[in-house]
């Protein structure tokens, strides 16, 4: 597993409970952090993240989508100790996106993203 890794315990409504494996990564056009979900056999499971065009959050912060099939997975960030309150909304139609700042294994899954991209990032 690369340091960008991680498993956690996390549970939302249409992913069930269990762990999961947490990857952090990044958007290519604006580098904004995106973390994918999946199950421990790979299977793909939730891009908890929204990539916007016009707004890429600063460095430690991370954009959530907690809509539609991603229902319920800022709580459970927040409650897994990953991700604070949001700090901002963002519209994005009929929804909005939220900005947190990334706390504990997820924050330090980030830096350890930008060390294997040889610190290329923004």
């Amino acid at each position: 597993m690369k340091r960008s890794q991680f498993i956690e315990d996390i549970k939302t409504k249409y992913s069930g409970e269990g762990k999961k494996i947490l990857e952090v990564s990044c958007y290519m056009n604006n580098k904004s952090t995106a973390l994918r979900i999946t199950a421990l056999d790979g299977e793909p499971l939730i891009i908890a993240t929204v990539n916007l065009e016009k707004y890429a959050p600063p460095d430690g912060h991370i954009l959530i989508k907690d809509w539609s099939e991603n229902e319920g997975i800022q709580l459970a960030l927040e409650k897994a100790g990953l991700i604070s309150e949001p700090i901002n909304h963002y519209p994005t139609g009929f929804v909005e996106a939220t900005e947190h700042r990334m706390k504990g294994k997820l924050l330090e899954a980030w830096e350890a993203f930008k060390e294997e991209q040889g610190g290329r990032l923004r």
